[in-house]
């Protein structure tokens, strides 16, 4: 099977074969994906682009999503934008005794992914 890899914008568009949606767009990512809090992007993409944007995913957690989906579906289209959370989240962490408590209390309710 033949993988078209498009970039832009942060955003990875990979193309495979399919034979079910063909002109279906699976968007993949975390909070900015799912638009909570705010608005998603998919929305203004069309009829066509289903949102599977989850908040507070990481890569790893999006990879395992995205790795159960191509094995239960074969899809043409999937727009990825993910690497936020992996990045920021740490920086946060490390930015103050503030933010610590706060991330604290996030992975202790487990509202958010915990550390793979």
């Amino acid at each position: 099977m033949k993988n078209n890899f498009y970039i832009g914008q942060g955003v990875k568009i990979i193309k495979t074969k399919n034979e079910q949606r063909e002109n279906m767009y699976y968007c993949f990512g975390a909070s900015i994906t799912e638009g909570i809090p705010g608005v998603s992007y998919v929305k203004y993409l069309g009829k066509e682009f289903l949102n599977y944007g989850k908040g507070r995913d990481t890569t790893l957690d999006l990879y395992n999503r995205l790795k159960n989906l191509l094995n239960s579906q074969t899809v043409e289209n999937i727009i990825i934008e993910i690497g936020t959370n992996d990045i920021l989240l740490p920086f946060l962490y490390n930015y103050s005794p503030e933010w610590q408590k706060k991330l604290k209390k996030l992975l202790f309710q487990e509202e958010f992914p915990q550390k793979h």
